[in-house]
């Protein structure tokens, strides 16, 4: 009798059974995923001494870091600062802002030189800051 009525829903499915042996009755089994024991770190908030540097009147500027950008050869003289300024930009694929304050005129002979440690060199000797925040760097007077 259970072989009869296993093929009379196979013809009610319109499937064709390819062997008459009933379906399974045991249930499917999972296994059961392993638990997983991970822990989250965030990094520690920076301290306001890391986030505000002090800075007393008349001190030395701090030393020129080494750059990490692409090296350039740079000779001119007597160039006009901003032009200068756009050619560093320029192949440092950075944007550049530069008010009307910052004026002057720069020589200077660079070989093998990144092109942000020549920024920082010519800011320095021009006494401007500078400040990059991701790709925009913007000059200004100190």
């Amino acid at each position: 009798m259970r072989h009869v009525g296993w093929a009379l829903a196979c013809a009610l499915a319109a499937t064709a059974c390819a062997n008459d042996a009933p379906p399974p009755t045991t249930p499917r089994t999972q296994t059961p995923a392993p638990e997983l024991d991970l822990e989250i770190s965030r990094p520690a908030a920076p301290s306001l001494t890391d986030r505000f540097a002090t800075k007393r009147i008349g001190e030395t500027p701090p030393p020129i870091a080494h750059g990490t950008g692409r090296p350039i050869d740079l000779d001119v003289k007597d160039a006009d600062i901003h032009d200068v300024l756009r050619l560093l930009a320029d192949v440092g694929h950075v944007s550049l802002v530069v008010p009307a304050e910052v004026t002057g005129r720069v020589s200077l002979q660079l070989r093998r030189v990144p092109w942000d440690q020549a920024l920082a060199t010519i800011a320095q000797a021009k006494g401007l800051h500078t400040e990059r925040t991701g790709d925009v760097v913007t000059v200004t007077p100190r």
